[in-house]
C-alpha cells in the first residue's frame, strides 16, 4: 500500500509494476519502459472495493506429467492476488489477463470465504493464503476448489500476514504477532510489544528474522527463536508502510528497506554484526527524488524493492503516470557499505510509440469509416444557450420562394456531410455568463489535499484560502499527510508574526497539536522545529502578569467612576445622616417614660400575683379545717 492508501507492488523479479485504481482497476506497468503492459477490469468492479493485493506465481510443479516441457514453461505464469472488502479473493493470470480464480466472501455460519475485508494475501508455491478482520487465516488452491484449511488466528481480527521463502512458517499479527508452524498448523511463537496494530510483516531470506512495524516511526526486529525478544530497534522520520528484505545479498548479509508516509525510501544493515541490543538506529541510507525539470510530477516514492544484490528499484509520482527508476545503494568503494545519501532526477517520461502495447486487454484502434457522421462542437448543446427573441419571431415568419430555395441547398449540403452551424465564442461566452453558476462549499475530504499542495509548492494565495475555511479545521488537519505537519506549523507561526489579529492561527496550531501528537513525539529534531512557535508564546505570555494587573486596576477604576456618577444622579446605595442634638433629648425622655411605665406594670403584675396566693393558701385552710370536724364526728359515732 502507497502512503495515500492505493494498493501497488513491485513483481518479485523487478519486471513489473501493478496498481489498483481507485476505481478497482488493476493496471501493470513495465518497470523497464515505465509504460503501461496490460489493463485488467472486472465486469462489476465499480461495485467491487480492493482492500489487499500480493503477487505470486503459478509454479511448474503444479503441471501433470507427460506434459511437454514447452507447456510446463508456459505454467510459470505470474498472478496477482485481490483481496475484497466483502471478504471475497480474485486471481488473475497475467499472461492470458483473465480471471484464474475466484472466492465469495462467506456470510456467518457458512462455509466460504471471510466475513468481512481481507486485509492481507501471500502466496506460497500453489497455495494463496489470507488474513481478514474477523481473525480467520484461509489457505486456497490456486488450482481451484474449496479451501484447504481455514482456522481462527485471533479473535481480536487480523491486520498482515507473512510466510518464510522456505514456505514453512506463516506470520500473523494484529496486536501481538504469532508464528504458525503449517505442517501441523500449530502455533509456535507468540511476539508482543507494539502498542498499536501491526502494518506490515517481513521474513529475512534465511527465515531466521522478522521485522514488523506498527504505525508509528519505530520498526522492530525479532528472532523467530522462543525467547529471544527484540533484537534491535530502527527509528524513520515518518511512519514506514512497506517494509522488504533484499533476496539476493550474500549469507549473513541482511540489508532491508522501508518506504515510508514522506515519500522517502530509507535502507539499513541489520547483520548481527552491526547490531547492539537496546539502541534505536537510524536509517544508514536514504533514497530521495526530485524533479527540477517536472513540475506538475510528484516527488513522492510510493513503492521500492531489490532488482540485484547492489539495485533498488523505486516508483516515483503519480500512480497515473509512474515514474520508475533503478539506482545502486552500496558505496563504490566499498561494496558492502550503504551510501547515505541517493537522489534520484527525474526527467520527462518517454512519449509512447504509436503501436499499440501488449496488453492482455488492449483493444483496437477505433476506425471511421466513410458512412460515419464525426460529431462537431455545434453537436454539443451548451447549457444555458438558447436562440433569441428575434430569431424565434423570425424562424415562425412564412418563408418565401427563395428562401425556401436557399434552405433547401443548406439541407442538400448538409446532407453532404457538412456540419451544421456553430454558436459563434460571443454566443458561447454569453450563454455561459448567463448560465446560473452554482457555488460548491469545499469539503474536509478536498480542502487538506488543497492544503498540502499549497504547503507543498509554498502557495501563499492558497494558503491563505485554506486557512480562511474555519467549518472544517478538525476534518482538514485530520487528513492531512504527517509530513505536512511541521511545515504547517511553520506557516501558522509567520502569520501570528506577521498579523497577531488575523484570524483563527490559534485554533489551527492547536488542532494540529492534537491530531498529529503521537507523530510530533516521535519526530527527533521536535525541538528544533517548534522553537519558532515556542517563542512566540513565550512573547504574548511575557505580558500576561502586567496585562492582569492592568485589568484589575481597570475595574477599580470603573467601579469608582460608576459610584461617582450614581452619586451625581442622587442614586446612593448607603447613606448617613448626622443626627438632631434636641431630637436625641426628646427620644431619650419618651424612652425614660416608657422604662417607668413597664416598671409600674411589673409591680401591679406582682401584687395581683400575692393576693391570688393569699386567696389559695386561705381556701386549703378550711378545707382542712372541714376535713378534721367530720372526722371527729365519725369517732364520737363510733
Amino acid at each position: 500500500m502507497d502512503p495515500h492508501g492505493t494498493h501497488c507492488d513491485i513483481s518479485p523479479d523487478a519486471n513489473e509494476f501493478a496498481v489498483v485504481t481507485k476505481d478497482s482497476r488493476l493496471k501493470v506497468w513495465d518497470a523497464l519502459s515505465s509504460q503501461l503492459r496490460s489493463h485488467h477490469v472486472e465486469p462489476n468492479h465499480l461495485a467491487v472495493t480492493y482492500t489487499a493485493m500480493a503477487w505470486g506465481a503459478l509454479s511448474s510443479a503444479s503441471s501433470s506429467k507427460g506434459k511437454q516441457k514447452k507447456r510446463e514453461r508456459e505454467s510459470d505464469k505470474a498472478l496477482i492476488a485481490l483481496g475484497e472488502k466483502k471478504g471475497g479473493v480474485v486471481v488473475w493470470n497475467m499472461a492470458t489477463g483473465d480471471i484464474m480464480q475466484q472466492w465469495s466472501g462467506g456470510s456467518k455460519g457458512k462455509e466460504g470465504g471471510h466475513n468481512g475485508p481481507v486485509t492481507g494475501l501471500v502466496f506460497r508455491n500453489t497455495s494463496l493464503f489470507s488474513c481478514g478482520r474477523d481473525g480467520k487465516v484461509i489457505e486456497w488452491n490456486v488450482a481451484g476448489g474449496p479451501p484447504t484449511a481455514s482456522w481462527v488466528a485471533d479473535k481480536q481480527g487480523l491486520s498482515c500476514l507473512a510466510v518464510n521463502p522456505a514456505g514453512t512458517v506463516l506470520a500473523t499479527a494484529y496486536t501481538t504477532i504469532r508464528l504458525w508452524d503449517l505442517s501441523s498448523l500449530q502455533s509456535t511463537l507468540k511476539i508482543s510489544g507494539h502498542p498499536s496494530t501491526v502494518q506490515t510483516l517481513a521474513f529475512s531470506p534465511d527465515g531466521l528474522y522478522l521485522l514488523s512495524s506498527a504505525g508509528d516511526r519505530f520498526i522492530n526486529l525479532w528472532s523467530t527463536e522462543p525467547g529471544s525478544g527484540v533484537l534491535k530497534v530502527f527509528t524513520c522520520e515518518t511512519v514506514p508502510r512497506l517494509l522488504k528484505f533484499n533476496p539476493h545479498a550474500d549469507t549473513d548479509t541482511y540489508h532491508f528497506l522501508a518506504v515510508s508516509e514522506g515519500g522517502v525510501v530509507s535502507v539499513w544493515d541489520a547483520s548481527p554484526s552491526s547490531r547492539k541490543t537496546g539502541k534505536f538506529y537510524e536509517a544508514q541510507g536514504t533514497v530521495t527524488a526530485k524533479g527540477e525539470h517536472v513540475a506538475t510530477r510528484s516527488e513522492d516514492i510510493v513503492s521500492a524493492s531489490f532488482s540485484r544484490k547492489d539495485e533498488i528499484i523505486v516508483v516515483v509520482g503519480d500512480l497515473a503516470a509512474p515514474h520508475i527508476h533503478r539506482t545502486s545503494y552500496l558505496r563504490e568503494s566499498d561494496n558492502s557499505k550503504i551510501q547515505r545519501t541517493m537522489q534520484i532526477s527525474l526527467q520527462p517520461l518517454p512519449q509512447p510509440s504509436s503501436s499499440t502495447p501488449s496488453s492482455s486487454r488492449a483493444r483496437p484502434a477505433f476506425e471511421v469509416s466513410g458512412d460515419v457522421r464525426v460529431l462537431g462542437a455545434g453537436d454539443i448543446p451548451v447549457p444555458g444557450l438558447h436562440l433569441t427573441d428575434k430569431k424565434k419571431k423570425k424562424a415562425k415568419k412564412p418563408a418565401s420562394d427563395d428562401e425556401e430555395d436557399e434552405e433547401n441547398e443548406e439541407a442538400q449540403d448538409g446532407s453532404n456531410g457538412s456540419l451544421p452551424h456553430e454558436p459563434t465564442l460571443q454566443e458561447r461566452l454569453a450563454a455561459t455568463s448567463s448560465a446560473p453558476v452554482t457555488k460548491h462549499t469545499a469539503q474536509a475530504g478536498s480542502m487538506h489535499t488543497l492544503l498540502a499542495q499549497a504547503i507543498h509548492t509554498s502557495d501563499q494565495d492558497l494558503i491563505e484560502r485554506c486557512l480562511t475555511k474555519t467549518n472544517s479545521i478538525r476534518l482538514t488537519v485530520r487528513g492531512l499527510p504527517t509530513k505536512h505537519t511541521i511545515p504547517l506549523i511553520n506557516v501558522l507561526v509567520t502569520r501570528l508574526n506577521s498579523k497577531p489579529h488575523a484570524g483563527n492561527e490559534a485554533e489551527w496550531l492547536r488542532e494540529v497539536l492534537v491530531q498529529h501528537t503521537a507523530y510530533l513525539m516521535n519526530v527527533p529534531t521536535l525541538v528544533q522545529s517548534l522553537a519558532g512557535l515556542h517563542a512566540v508564546l513565550d512573547a504574548r505570555l511575557s505580558t500576561f502578569q502586567d496585562m492582569l494587573k492592568l485589568s484589575g486596576r481597570l475595574d477599580l477604576l470603573l467601579a469608582q467612576s460608576s459610584v461617582t456618577h450614581k452619586r451625581a444622579d442622587g442614586e446612593f446605595l448607603n447613606t448617613y445622616t448626622e443626627p438632631d442634638p434636641e431630637e436625641e433629648d426628646e427620644d431619650e425622655d419618651e424612652e425614660d417614660d416608657e422604662d417607668l411605665d413597664d416598671d409600674d406594670d411589673e409591680d401591679e403584675d406582682e401584687d395581683k400575683e400575692g393576693d391570688s396566693e393569699d386567696d389559695l393558701s386561705e381556701i386549703e385552710g378550711l378545707e382542712s379545717s372541714e376535713g378534721e370536724g367530720e372526722g371527729d364526728e365519725d369517732l364520737e359515732d363510733e
